[in-house]
């Protein structure tokens, strides 16, 4: 009898501590070295928690996806498909360019999956058309796996795809020989390929991207309201018959950015980047449990793109401990003191980069020398700062300190 009040606690904790992270991942574009740096930060309060500085100009449009099992954030940087990982802070270069624009991933165990359009040619080499397939992406080589073929399905919404992690089921929107918008929902966790297709009757002429609520089964659609006033609705949609109904009407909004919207399963929250009636751009966020509109902090505005919301919190605690199915690339420490520190920083770690760099809370950089293993700082306005710099073997390694 005493142990169901102390396990009633403890399920009542977790919740809290789960109901309390939102923790939002993107790219920033804008750095003076003309590199894309991947920033993580809380969402609520608009701490940045992490910015690694990558090798990549910038990102290929939609090819983000944040792997819970191995707490990865992958993309494509139109050179190669990079790899960065936090606690500790690390950036790898994988293999050539290859991740498309609507990569999901499965929460349940790391596995990468997509869809792809391919043309088709007769036998005597003439084009006749495109269809659609679907593939398994390897992370690890850069190589996919064709799983299926999707003849009726001509091209597919670019950044209109989800995916369910409880049943593993990967979802997105096509347009099939009729022109008619349809979604289709794979099964990846059984034998054979088994698509559904439900051609959808839109009360709207549009929709435009897709999230997955794990925690309660539902998949949501963005899309406009069909009228002339053009502001942005949020949609359910019937996943067994395709039928579409009314979550929210925002019309304060009339548009949003691609690749600015995520999922956060823990608060039960689709964020996006949205253009209101003045013409500004800011981060919102929806509660989907509360049907509450709200504006999210956040360290830059108008900056990012392709923002994934750190679900692996959740995703250990849904589907526990899995083998991971990508590699995670070796990592080296790195420390500095004093901290916080005056005039001068030391450097400590098994590997130290000759050139390094400070990155300021605006995303400000300056590039700086190590002389041996000490920094200058007495140039530097008291404030937290981000120290990194890239080993010979491309990864990037990072600290935080505090200058007073």
């Amino acid at each position: 009898m005493q142990k169901t009040p102390f396990f009633l606690i403890a399920l009542v904790l977790l919740s809290i501590s789960l109901r309390a992270q939102m923790v939002v991942i993107g790219i920033n574009n804008n750095q003076s070295l003309g590199l894309a740096s991947v920033v993580r930060w809380d969402a609520n309060t608009g701490i940045m928690l992490d910015s690694v500085i990558t090798t990549q100009p910038g990102s290929v449009m939609g090819s983000s996806v944040y792997d819970a099992v191995n707490e990865s954030y992958y993309f494509d940087g139109s050179i190669k498909a990079c790899r960065v990982g936090f606690n500790p802070d690390s950036f790898s270069e994988l293999y050539n360019s290859g991740m498309n624009s609507n990569a999901e991933v499965d929460m349940a165990n790391g596995k990468i999956f997509s869809v792809q359009g391919t043309a088709v040619y007769d036998s005597t080499g003439a084009y006749i058309g495109s269809q659609t397939e679907f593939v398994r992406y390897n992370i690890v080589d850069s190589t996919t796996t064709v799983l299926g073929v999707l003849p009726s399905i001509l091209g597919f919404l670019l950044d209109a795809n989800c995916y369910n992690s409880n049943s593993g089921t990967y979802y997105f929107l096509g347009v099939d020989t009729l022109g008619t918008t349809t979604l289709v929902a794979i099964p990846t966790r059984g034998t054979g390929f088994s698509p559904r297709l439900m051609p959808l009757t839109l009360p709207n002429p549009n929709l435009f991207t897709l999230e997955y609520d794990n925690d309660h089964d539902i998949l949501y659609a963005l899309s406009d309201d069909g009228t002339l006033s053009w502001h942005l609705q949020l949609q359910q949609i019937d996943t067994l018959t395709g039928a579409i109904t009314l979550e929210a009407d925002f019309p304060q909004l009339l548009g949003y950015l691609m690749t600015t919207t995520s999922y956060d399963q823990a608060t039960n929250s689709m964020i996006m980047v949205a253009i209101d009636t003045l013409g500004n751009t800011t981060f919102y966020n929806y509660s989907t449990t509360a049907n509450v509109l709200s504006t999210l902090l956040q360290p830059y505005v108008g900056e990012f793109a392709e923002l994934e919301c750190d679900n692996s919190i959740y995703a250990s605690v849904k589907y526990g401990s899995v083998t991971a199915a990508a590699d995670v690339a070796p990592t080296v420490k790195l420390s500095a003191y004093p901290n916080p520190a005056h005039d001068v920083l030391r450097i400590a770690g098994n590997e130290i980069p000759a050139a390094m760099q400070i990155t300021d809370a605006l995303g400000r950089s300056t590039q700086v020398s190590t002389d041996g293993s000490a920094i200058d700082l007495s140039g530097l306005a008291p404030g937290c700062y981000f120290l990194s710099g890239r080993l010979a073997d491309g990864q990037v390694v990072q600290t935080r300190f505090m200058k007073q």
